[in-house]
């Protein structure tokens, strides 16, 4: 899927218009965030003249795709600009703002190809139209996990606070080359909880409760698979 230059602009004044809709006073986007909207709206440079030679033209495409390939993988946040979404975060909040998210007419089941020993999923769920929660669960250490998934709609918000007695400490992991947020609560909730937007099928998901450690947290959260 490609983006031209307005789809861009359209996106970052919808994700701006969005973020005002949706923040309540005194919350307002960080100035990281709105450096990114500007950067996103800037007309970039005129394009070569027709009459420039054939060979050179050649060779502009050549590294513009090979330079711009590099980018997007080692550039997440560019990744994300492309996704029509992005995140947000500063003191009092975690934040991940969408706008003209695609639209799809189901949600798919997904489940966990992988897990470590002794963890399975337990009967507790609920499928939803708007979202699907599986429960797992491992039952010799009397521990549990929750699965939540859902496709984010367009011009919504989905928030991360702390609030009284409780403390955040974020971390990123990288899960099939894109950003994912581990953030690990202390206080009156122990908990820790895993953010991750899949590029490729444009779901959230998020894993919370007593997660395993951060190597095998990984090769769960990337054999996420649908289940046929």
């Amino acid at each position: 899927m490609s983006f031209s230059e307005n789809d861009l602009k359209r996106a970052a004044k919808a994700v701006d218009q969005a973020m005002l809709d949706n923040l309540p006073p005194p919350e307002t986007p960080s100035p990281l965030l709105l450096e990114k909207l500007e950067v996103l709206s800037v007309k970039p440079a005129r394009k070569p003249k027709w009459k420039t030679v054939l060979p050179r033209v050649a060779a502009c495409i050549v590294v513009f795709f090979a330079v711009g390939s590099c980018w997007l993988v080692s550039d997440i946040d560019a990744r994300a600009a492309l996704l029509q979404w992005m995140r947000d975060f500063t003191q009092e909040h975690y934040g991940y703002y969408f706008s003209e998210m695609e639209s799809h007419d189901a949600l798919p089941e997904y489940d966990f190809g992988w897990m470590p020993f002794g963890w399975k999923r337990s009967p507790i769920g609920d499928k939803e139209s708007t979202h699907h929660r599986f429960v797992y669960s491992n039952y010799s250490e009397g521990m549990s996990i929750n699965l939540l998934y859902f496709y984010p709609k367009s011009d919504s918000n989905y928030m991360i606070r702390p609030y009284q007695g409780l403390t955040i400490e974020h971390s990123i992991l990288i899960i099939r080359n894109s950003q994912a947020d581990l953030y690990r609560m202390s206080g009156a909730k122990n908990t820790n909880l895993l953010v991750w937007i899949d590029p490729d099928s444009g779901l959230l998901f998020q894993v919370s409760g007593e997660l395993p450690e951060e190597e095998d947290l990984i090769r769960m959260m990337e054999s996420l698979h649908p289940v046929e």
